[in-house]
């Protein structure tokens, strides 16, 4: 579960996404990182809305896993840039070691 201005601003994520053809889905809302039991965070990723299906990030989510090591270039670097944008303009701050992992400031 998240706070509801998480909530409230991951829709308004979803909503800047869609005019573009692209989603968002929340990956883990809650878990046992601090930030995620607090309900500020939550670890998420692209979708692309026409097929339902993932956009290529690079690598795959792995929320046991430490930083994310693979370097990325065009499309997948497109995508994370995409990502990183919308979720800071609506008040998130990233982990430059995951890039599926975004928090709520407080």
């Amino acid at each position: 579960m998240v706070r509801p201005a998480v909530a409230k601003a991951l829709d308004r994520v979803a909503q800047r996404l869609a005019t573009g053809g692209v989603g968002l889905e929340v990956l883990l809302g809650e878990g046992t990182p601090p930030d995620h039991k607090e309900g500020l965070a939550v670890d998420l990723r692209l979708v692309d809305l026409s097929r339902g299906t993932p956009v290529p990030m690079g690598s795959e989510y792995r929320p046991d896993d430490g930083a994310d090591t693979v370097v990325v270039a065009g499309r997948e670097a497109r995508y994370r840039r995409l990502l990183s944008t919308v979720m800071t303009g609506e008040g998130f701050v990233g982990d430059s070691a995951r890039w599926w992992h975004y928090q709520l400031s407080r």
